[in-house]
C-alpha cells in the first residue's frame, strides 16, 4: 500500500505539471502578445511569460519495466569497479518529469526566447522490497537555451526553430559512482503535418582527466541525437529517438522508441523500448535492453 501511494503522488503530481497552461512551441506568440495594442516596455518584453511552467521533454511514469541483464558491477575508466550497494533486479519503475520556464522574450529584438529547462530521470526498483526499494539511480539535467523562431517553407514543411544552449547531466553520486558532463547543445526542428523532426548536435566541454567520471563517454554516445516523432491528427504518437559513436571499428548505435494514444483526456497509454548505451549515466557504457509499460502526459517535440 506504501508503494502504490508513491506512484499515485507521483502521477498526481506530473498530472499538474501538465495543465499548467503552456503554448504547443517555445516560439509560438500568445494571443495577449498577438492583440497588444500598445509596444511593451522593455522590462515587460524580457519577463513576459516567465511565470509560465511548461512541460519539456516527455513526462511519463512506466511503473512495470524489465530489462534483460542489470548492470550490477559499474565501470569507468577513471575509478576501480565497484558493486551496488544492493543487488540489482530486472524489474523496476522508470520515470521522467520535465518542465522548461521562459525567462527572457524578444532577445535581441527578434523571434527569440531565453528558457531555462529541468529533466529528471528515475529508475526506482520498487519491487526489490528484500532491499528496501532503493532508487538505483536519478539523473539530473538542468539546461540553459534560447530558441529562434524561423518558420521557412521547405519542402512539405516548415524549418520552425533553430536552437543553442548549454547543458548539465550528472547522477548526483559520490566516487565511484559519480557520472557527469557539460555540453554546449544546438538544435534545429522541422515539421510537417504528420512528423516532427529533430537534430541535436553537441560539443561536450571536458575537464582535465583527473576531474573526468566518464572519459570515454562520447565512445559510446556519439555527438548528437536524431529525434522524430509521428503523430496524425493528434491521436496515437510514435517517437523514435537515435544516437550513433560515428565511428568505423566499434561503432554503436542507440535507440529509443515511445507509442502513446490516449486514454483520457490528459493521460495516455505508453509504451517504450530502449536498445542501446546511455539509458542512465550510471550504465553510460553498457547495453541495455528494457521494455516499459505505463502512462504519459505528453509527447517530446
Amino acid at each position: 500500500m506504501k508503494r502504490l501511494h508513491h506512484l499515485t503522488l507521483l502521477m498526481t503530481f506530473l498530472v499538474g505539471l501538465y495543465t499548467v497552461p503552456s503554448p504547443a512551441h517555445p516560439h509560438e506568440d500568445t494571443d495577449s502578445e498577438a492583440e497588444a495594442t500598445s509596444e511593451p516596455q522593455p522590462r515587460e518584453r524580457m519577463l513576459g511569460e516567465s511565470s509560465i511552467l511548461q512541460p519539456h521533454r516527455r513526462n511519463y511514469l512506466l511503473p512495470a519495466t524489465r530489462t534483460g541483464s542489470p548492470n550490477q558491477i559499474p565501470t569507468t575508466p577513471t575509478y576501480t569497479p565497484q558493486p551496488h550497494g544492493e543487488q540489482v533486479e530486472k524489474e523496476e519503475v522508470k520515470f521522467q518529469l520535465s518542465f522548461r520556464l521562459p525567462l527572457l522574450t524578444g532577445v535581441f529584438e527578434g523571434p527569440n526566447r531565453l528558457w531555462f529547462g529541468y529533466t529528471q530521470l528515475a529508475f526506482w526498483q520498487l519491487y526489490n522490497t528484500e532491499e528496501s526499494s532503493p532508487f538505483r539511480e536519478i539523473n539530473f539535467e538542468p539546461e540553459i537555451f534560447m530558441t529562434h523562431d524561423l518558420g521557412w517553407e521547405i519542402g512539405p514543411g516548415k524549418l520552425d526553430t533553430l536552437i543553442i544552449g548549454f547543458n548539465h547531466e550528472s547522477n548526483g553520486r559520490e566516487e565511484p559512482f559519480s557520472r557527469s558532463w557539460n555540453r554546449v547543445k544546438a538544435g534545429m526542428v522541422y515539421s510537417t503535418d504528420n512528423w516532427t523532426i529533430a537534430l541535436e548536435p553537441w560539443y561536450r566541454l571536458k575537464p582535465s582527466r583527473a576531474e573526468d567520471d566518464n572519459p570515454d563517454i562520447e565512445r559510446y554516445l556519439g555527438y548528437g541525437e536524431l529525434n522524430a516523432v509521428y503523430n496524425p491528427a493528434g491521436t496515437h504518437a510514435l517517437g523514435i529517438s537515435l544516437m550513433n559513436n560515428l565511428r568505423d571499428e566499434n561503432n554503436r548505435t542507440s535507440v529509443e522508441i515511445n507509442w502513446s494514444f490516449p486514454v483520457s483526456d490528459s493521460i495516455k497509454a505508453h509504451i517504450q523500448y530502449y536498445n542501446g548505451y546511455g539509458e542512465s549515466l550510471i550504465d553510460y557504457n553498457e547495453r541495455t535492453h528494457r521494455i516499459g509499460l505505463g502512462v504519459s502526459l505528453n509527447d517530446w517535440l
